[in-house]
């Protein structure tokens, strides 16, 4: 009966809030944009479409969400049978399709801002979304050739 009131488990989503802080606090930086002259920490939370908290993590306020998605869902120690996860835009980066994918997940980003992100589209596949606009070309022999490079992840930009 509660599989029909409450989601099946399968989808999850995370997101970050942000806390100011005083003291000596390990996590704390200083970003003015959310913390004004002081210090603050930001905590990552996972939750299920059944309304439970299956992780939490402590992150440093400078790094997208991005880093951190696969973190609480590879760790889960729930029955939950993570399937898909969502998160915001702060969430989102190209390398973490892949890496859901290559886990066997799917990844499904809300963007707040789809007209700023970078799309791209591989060279003859136009057609196949005309309504969107695509800001460059993805090269698919770009992978093999630029592999070494491309498991060096940074997040940071």
């Amino acid at each position: 009966m509660a599989g029909s009131v409450l989601g099946s488990g399968l989808l999850s989503s995370s997101d970050d809030q942000r806390f100011p802080v005083s003291g000596k606090i390990r996590n704390a930086q200083a970003i003015p944009r959310y913390y004004g002259y002081g210090k603050g920490y930001t905590l990552l939370i996972h939750s299920s479409d059944q309304y439970a908290q299956y992780g939490s993590k402590t992150v440093p306020s400078a790094i997208r969400d991005a880093a951190y998605v696969l973190d609480e869902i590879l760790g889960n120690k729930t029955d939950l049978e993570i399937v898909e996860h969502t998160t915001d835009t702060g969430g989102y980066r190209d390398i973490i399709f892949a890496l859901f994918d290559l886990l066997g997940l799917q990844f499904s980003p809300r963007f707040s801002d789809l007209a700023n992100q970078r799309l791209c589209r591989i060279r003859g596949w136009d057609l196949l979304y005309p309504s969107l606009k695509f800001t460059s070309y993805f090269r698919p022999d770009y992978i093999p050739a630029q592999w070494s490079e491309l498991l060096r992840m940074d997040y940071d930009h």
